[in-house]
């Protein structure tokens, strides 16, 4: 057997033997880093605006 085929079978044997720690373990692992993401994204939707409004206005006063 190849170093892949045990890695599978060892993978698909610790699932059956543990299937809620695999499910937990497989949510944590791919739907936490996509809502830290979109807070993330979110917070810098929020303060862009807020961040080119300032910039505006920080340029306008140097064009002046």
């Amino acid at each position: 057997m190849s170093v892949l085929a045990v890695a599978v079978h060892a993978s698909v044997k610790a699932v059956l033997a543990s299937p809620l720690t695999m499910a937990l373990w497989g949510i944590d692992r791919r739907i936490v880093p996509d809502a830290r993401f979109l807070i993330a994204f979110l917070g810098l939707a929020f303060m862009l605006p807020i961040l080119v409004h300032a910039n505006w206005h920080l340029y306008r006063k140097v064009v002046q």
